[in-house]
């Protein structure tokens, strides 16, 4: 079978019809039916709470004492998208659109819509309009460091110097400060949360709010810098403005006996399955997925690619499951909410119900290369969703090994989320209603956050992405430039 693993289809759309209520009143009794509906049906928060320590109830007590007085729609929504956020979940926020099952199922109009649509609009910009500030930082091994030398105003930060604090804060509190305004993710090595991308995308930032930066430098004096999120810094080197999502590319190495699929996102492989197969009968030793920087797309993809691979089925088990929630009935036909609670995860705080607890078998298609060599997935910090799904089906198939770095995202497969609206204001949100408890002992094993090979790249890499783009892992690039591609290639993980 082929189960959806969290795919990044999800969003929404609503108009805001208060009837005869007051306003505030619409607006407190929505928040209270949202929180009430997270802390109920979203499994993941009890969990996570257990591995960050984050009280999804108090932040949500805390935010509700800002809807007091409040009477305009934007405030009320922003509110809201910052409850969802503290569910830490990238498939969890208010979006759009609705798909077609789930306006009749819901009752959304077309003037829901088109009203929700224009709303959703205003929240987008807020969250990014007039704030370009991108400093050309990465988090390695538990610090902010800079991958290139960049200034502002005759102040330089040299590459290498690392991020101290923020307006006195140390920068580890500033990000955990940042639950409730952007998705972050999670270091298991430190026990601390971490921001991929420091300040952007910050629905707790204005343009105007100053940012007192302070970077230790290696063998030099602090630097302090102060900037807003308004403000762009100049860079030693120029960042990619340009067109992404580029299409799948294959490459066939005699020297090596190496196959190479880059895959930049999960999308219809079309005509590299025809290059492919056209492979048949030259000597293969190892196979390179390259998913580096893939934000994921239809879990089919790559189960496609792999059954036109493989010589013998390969055998993983599924285990999906939710708590009892209705809505979940629109997805799949697999569920049952009448179900007992399954056995064996007491040590998780929440009592699931099974979606699918099986064994799934991949079989090799009719034209599959028939090969029994090791099969690599490469990745970076910087995969999500079905890209997460491949790299957890790689840590449970012997054939296939995962190489490169953890992201820190909740990964694994999981259901459609499912959408809800509010009954007052009409305003429609998703949220994460299942979790992968396949192989989970305790709550960390949830996030499914593996690499088997674990390699950490260096900062020059991010550079080099930086300035490229999805180019950085274009073949023609990478084949001539890239250290980790090329030792794979070369056979230096074979035995690993």
């Amino acid at each position: 079978m082929r189960l959806v693993g969290i795919v990044l289809l999800w969003q929404l759309g609503t108009g805001l019809a208060m009837g005869q209520q007051p306003v505030e009143a619409s607006f407190l009794a929505d928040f209270d039916t949202l929180t009430h509906h997270l802390l109920r049906y979203q499994p993941q928060l009890a969990i996570r709470q257990q591995v960050t320590g984050v009280d999804a109830q108090a932040e949500f007590a805390a935010l509700r004492t800002q809807l007091a007085g409040v009477t305009d729609t934007l405030t009320f929504v922003r509110l809201c998208s910052q409850a969802l956020n503290v569910c830490q979940d990238e498939h969890t926020g208010v979006r759009w659109p609705v798909l077609p099952l789930e306006r009749a199922a819901l009752g959304i109009t077309a003037e829901d819509s088109a009203h929700f649509r224009r709303l959703n609009r205003k929240l987008y910009n807020h969250r990014t309009v007039g704030k370009p500030l991108a400093l050309p930082v990465a988090y390695r091994d538990g610090k902010y460091q800079a991958f290139l030398s960049f200034s502002y105003s005759a102040v330089t930060v040299p590459s290498g110097a690392w991020l101290l604090s923020v307006n006195g804060i140390p920068v580890e509190a500033f990000v955990r400060e940042r639950v409730r305004y952007k998705p972050l993710r999670w270091d298991r090595e430190r026990n601390a949360f971490f921001d991929t991308h420091l300040f952007q995308d910050d629905e707790g930032l204005t343009p105007g709010d100053t940012l007192r930066l302070t970077f230790a430098t290696l063998g030099g004096a602090p630097v302090a810098l102060t900037v807003t999120p308004a403000d762009t810094v100049a860079t030693e080197r120029p960042r990619y403005a340009g067109p992404g999502n580029p299409t799948a590319q294959l490459r066939y190495l005699p020297e090596t006996g190496s196959v190479v699929v880059r895959m930049p996102q999960m999308t219809p492989l079309g005509p590299l399955l025809d290059e492919l197969s056209g492979l048949r009968g030259q000597p293969i030793r190892r196979v390179v997925i390259d998913i580096r920087g893939n934000l994921g797309g239809d879990d089919g993809t790559w189960y496609e690619l792999l059954e036109s691979l493989v010589a013998e089925p390969l055998v993983c088990q599924i285990r999906v499951a939710a708590v009892p929630d209705p809505a979940i009935g629109r997805y799949t036909s697999d569920f049952d909410p009448s179900a007992a609670p399954l056995d064996g995860f007491q040590a998780l705080p929440t009592a699931f119900v099974g979606l699918f607890d099986l064994q799934d078998t991949l079989h090799p298609s009719a034209t599959t290369l028939g090969l029994r060599c090791p099969i690599y997935v490469l990745q970076d910090a910087d995969i999500y969703s079905s890209a997460g799904a491949l790299s957890e089906y790689a840590y449970m198939v012997p054939q296939l090994v995962s190489v490169g770095e953890r992201t820190g995202y909740w990964l694994g497969r999981g259901i459609m989320p499912p959408l809800r609206v509010l009954p007052h204001t009409r305003l429609a949100f998703r949220y994460a209603a299942s979790v992968d408890l396949a192989h989970v002992e305790k709550p960390l094993d949830c996030y499914h956050d593996h690499v088997e090979v674990p390699v950490e790249f260096p900062l020059a890499q991010a550079a080099t992405v930086w300035q490229l783009g999805p180019g950085a892992y274009a073949l023609e690039y990478s084949l001539e430039n890239d250290a980790i591609l090329k030792a794979l290639l070369a056979g230096e993980y074979d035995h690993r």
